[in-house]
């Protein structure tokens, strides 16, 4: 009983401190609304979704939401255990988002022109090659990062 009493303490004490909760709710809204006027809104005024080829729209969707998301849930755990293994799963979702969207690395478009359809095909893999090989790098530097916050944790119980 002592013990399940004091993993629960443990938890909430590295997870979410209570005293910290109303503060770190504000903070996630907060950026959450920011993150969706920089992400969602900002590019919507620039760029109208009539200038994007339709195909594009889903994508555009799914990366402003899925950005608003992570930043939320970001804030909400940052500096606790869980704020690495969150950045590691944001990381290999982006990645993955990412090579999606850029089709492999070989991006297609058909452009209507008058009568007919212009078709383009931009190789973007070496883009794509960056920006996996960054994401690799990010996962390694959040796995570091689990690794010292454990050991400080282990630190504080002895």
């Amino acid at each position: 009983m002592r013990l399940a009493r004091r993993c629960i303490g443990l938890l909430s004490n590295w997870l979410f401190p209570r005293r910290q909760l109303p503060s770190r709710l504000v903070k996630a809204a907060v950026w959450g609304l920011l993150s969706y006027l920089i992400v969602y809104v900002l590019p919507l005024l620039v760029f109208p979704l009539d200038t994007m080829p339709a195909e594009y729209h889903p994508l555009f969707y799914f990366f402003a939401w899925l950005t608003i998301g992570f930043t939320v849930l970001g804030k909400l755990v940052a500096d606790t255990l869980l704020d690495p293994p969150l950045a590691i799963v944001r990381t290999i979702i982006m990645t993955g988002y990412f090579i999606y969207a850029f089709e492999g690395g070989l991006l297609t478009l058909s452009v209507p022109v008058s009568d007919t359809f212009l078709h383009l095909q931009i190789d973007l893999t070496l883009i794509l090659a960056i920006i996996v090989v960054q994401n690799f790098l990010t996962i390694g530097k959040h796995l570091l990062r689990l690794i010292h916050l454990q050991t400080r944790a282990e630190n504080l119980d002895m």
